[in-house]
Formats: C-alpha cells, structure tokens, sequence
C-alpha cells in the first residue's frame, strides 16, 4: 500500500462531508489554533505587565529604605559593619520584613557585599541578565525564576517568589553605585495573575465561540441555499431530460402520422377527385370517337353527345367540390385573435358549412389567454372528431361541450352513432384518433375515447390553456 493511500482516503471523507460540516471543522481548527496563540500572547502580556508594575512599586518602596543606608558604596567597595546591622533589621519584624523574605547588594563585577544570608557576602558570582539589566538603569523582575546558583537558599522555600533587581543610585545623581536584589511574597501576586489570565482566556473563547456560531450560521444558511438550488437544478435537469425524451417520441410519432396522413390524403384524392376526373376523360375520349351531331343526324345522337357532356361538367364540378373540401379541411382559419371558447365555435361552424350537419353545442366563454398552439390543437380536435362522426356514424347527434377547469379546457364531442370497439379497430382506422392523441399529449394534455358497438363514441381532450412544454420551448 503507497503512503499516499491515507492521504487520499481523508481526502475523500473530508470531500464527502456536507459544506457547513466542513466549515464546523475547518474554522474550529482554525479558531482554536488562533485562540491559542492569543491567549499565550495575552497570558504572557498580562503576567509580564503585572509583574513590571509590581516590581517597579515595589523597587520604588523598598529603595527608599536602602539607598540611603549603602551610599558608602559610591567611595568604597564594602559596607561598614553599621551599616550591615542597620539592613539587618529591615527586614526584621516591619512592614517591609513582612514583605520582602530576602534580599541582595550587588557591587559592579558580580560580587555580593551584602546578603540576609551572611555566608553569601564577599561572594562573586556571573552576572545574570537581569542583573545587567538593572545595571544599566532598569528594573527587571522576574516570577519563580530562581535557577541561578545563588539562589538556593530562595527555592528552598517552596513557595512562589518574585525576584527583582533595582539599581540603587547616588543621592543627587544619576550614578548608580549598586544593585539591590530582593524577593518578595508573590502567593497573592501569582493568584491575581492566574485569575486575570483565566478572565482572559474566557473572554478569548467566548469571543471564539460566536465568531464561530455567527459564521457557521452564515454558512449553514448559504449551504441549505446551495443545496436547495442544485436539488432544483436536478429537478429540473430530470425535467428537461423527460421533456427532451418526449418531444423525440413524438416527432417520431409526428413523422409516422404525417406519413399516414399523406396515405390518406392520397386515398382521397385518388377515390375522390381522380376518379371523377377519369371519368371525365373517359367521355371526352368516347365524343372524340363519335361524329358530331349534322341536321341530317337523328335527334336520339344528339341527345346522347349532349348527355355526354352534363356527365363530363358535372363530375368536373363534383371535383372541383370535393379539392376545396379538401383544401379546406387542411388550412386554418386565423386564431391568433380568438379566444378558446371562438376557436371551438369556428371549428364547429366550418363543419356545418362543409357537411350541412346539425351540431348541438354548449361552449363556455373565456380562454383569452390560450397560447396559439393549444388553440390549434383544440380546433384539429374537434374538426377530427366531426368528421369521423359524419363519416362513420351518419353525424347523428353530434355535439360538442367545452368548460374551464383550473386552468384547464376539457373538450367533449360526442354522437349517438353506431359506435365501435377501439381495441379491435384496424391500424388504418385508428389514424384519426393516433394524430389527436399525439398532438394533445404533446402539449401536456389528456386524452380519452369511449365507444362500443350500438353505443355512440366519446372523445375527451383535457389541455391546459398555457402547455408547459410550449412554455420551455417557447
């Protein structure tokens, strides 16, 4: 197994998570890292800034109390022996012994001229930092740092001590004769310190804690957005996707019914106008052969060449008739500006002009909205199911109902004729009744037959008056 195996398996969990469960994590990480290092840094600055005012009050106070006793140090290396007994008792049952559990004169090199612990006295040690620091005019201070050699005697205590070193100037000038290290109580001092460093890092990780919330909020909010946007998108990708399948099968079914309506146009032309037609040219053919009619002609030929030519002129009209039927069941007349329920009324009434039928009818108003398409539909609809009543069933009782429902048209036409079985009807039949189906499902609509033998038919078609597949297309 390659070491970047793991790398790839968390890198995958991580990418598996939801956003806001990635930014829960992330930004946890991040803050508490963040809120680490700030409250070191604070905790650091609050413990230094309490000790330096500590110790600078403090080396205030107490260099009140010994300057004045070591200013010898300013013409000599060593301290009278008076002068030691007098720094004795300072620290001796006073308010500054009660203070202070111990303290230190430096001499310049390192050298100890005075220590409450008198075997330390004369002694040399290395100059520690601090020791420098205050040598150069500063006071430095330090909590619990007692690591040094010459401050044994400090640990052995066991109880926390803060350390300072405070230069010790000549009276009237800037010249500092010694250092004074002394140690001071700090049970008291480490507990102010720790109480603020606490309120600090509590205050650090509330300010955390509803940074985070806040955020998190945020984008929570923008997340479930998000999601709810792509569960839209996908929505509507399967919705395309179904609209795209369905407009491919019904152009292929588009194609098959416009090749069955062609077959049958041609049927009708061909029984219709071109038989009438041939008949025609079948006696112009028989008069070319005949003589025509001379005075010394009986009256029986000329009354046979004259028939002749009633038959040729009447099945020339009855093909003249029978085109413009034709022609007119295949245009339309304008509905762009007719409403729904205008449509339908036209559509019946080409119909009675066409056939001279009686048609009941019993159309709601309204529809003004309906798109051209839908309107194109219904008036095929309804042209289709005349003529087939006309046709197959005699037209007796025809009648056409129409009626808003919900944005909805539903359209009825039904007749009283002989009526049929739809599942036994032959493929050339069914045409008719293929071409409506196709072209009101297509828009987003409905279709139904009823019908059986001896009991009329009823057709059906429910269309909305704006298709959504019309819309999407649009």
């Amino acid at each position: 197994m390659s070491a970047s195996y793991p790398l790839a398996r968390i890198a995958k969990l991580w990418s598996d998570q939801p956003l806001t469960r990635q930014f829960l994590l992330a930004g946890a990480a991040v803050f508490l890292a963040g809120m680490a290092i700030t409250g070191a840094w604070m905790a650091g600055r609050i413990e230094a800034g309490v000790v330096h005012n500590t110790a600078s009050s403090t080396a205030l106070y107490f260099e009140s109390f010994i300057a004045p006793v070591v200013q010898d140090l300013a013409v000599q290396d060593e301290l009278p022996a008076d002068k030691q007994a007098v720094l004795g008792k300072l620290i001796s049952d006073t308010a500054l012994g009660r203070r202070v559990v111990s303290f230190k004169i430096w001499r310049s090199g390192g050298t100890i001229v005075y220590a409450t612990r008198s075997e330390l006295i004369g002694k040399r040690f290395p100059p520690t930092p601090k020791l420098r620091e205050a040598w150069a005019g500063k006071v430095a201070a330090a909590l619990d740092s007692l690591t040094e050699e010459e401050n044994a005697g400090e640990r052995s205590g066991g109880r926390p001590l803060l350390e300072i070193y405070a230069p010790i100037r000549r009276e009237q000038s800037e010249q500092i004769i010694a250092v004074a290290e002394f140690y001071e109580r700090a049970d008291q001092l480490k507990s102010d310190i720790v109480n603020a460093q606490l309120e600090g890092w509590l205050i650090i990780a509330a300010i955390a804690i509803c940074a985070v919330a806040a955020l998190f909020g945020i984008v929570g909010r923008a997340s479930r957005t998000i999601e709810r946007q792509i569960a839209e998108l996908r929505a509507l990708l399967a919705q395309n996707e179904e609209l795209r399948a369905r407009v491919e099968r019904s152009s292929q079914r588009a194609l098959e019914v416009n090749e069955r309506y062609l077959r049958r146009l041609g049927a009708e032309l061909h029984d219709g106008p071109a038989q009438l037609i041939g008949l025609a040219l079948l006696r112009l053919d028989t008069l070319d052969r005949k003589p025509l009619p001379t005075p010394v002609t009986d009256d029986k030929r000329a009354r046979v060449a004259l028939a002749d030519v009633e038959t040729i002129r009447t099945a020339l009209r009855d093909a003249l008739n029978e085109i413009r039927n034709i022609s007119v069941g295949l245009s339309l007349p304008a509905l762009d500006r007719l409403s729904m329920s205008e449509t339908l009324q036209a559509a019946v009434r080409d119909h009675i002009r066409r056939t001279s039928t009686v048609v009941q009818t019993d159309i709601a108003s309204g529809g003004d909205g309906a798109l051209h398409p839908v309107k194109t539909a219904a008036f095929r609809f309804v042209q289709e199911a005349l003529n087939n009543a006309t046709r197959h069933a005699g037209a007796a009782g025809q009648s056409v109902r129409a009626h808003h429902d919900n944005g909805f048209v539903v359209i009825e036409v039904s007749d009283r004729g002989a009526g049929f079985d739809p599942a036994a009807q032959k493929q050339e039949d069914k045409l008719g009744l293929v071409g409506m189906r196709e072209r009101i499902e297509s828009l987003g609509g409905e279709f139904s037959i009823q019908s059986m033998p001896g009991g009329g038919t009823f057709l059906q078609a429910r269309l909305p008056l704006k298709s959504r597949e019309v819309l999407a297309h649009a």
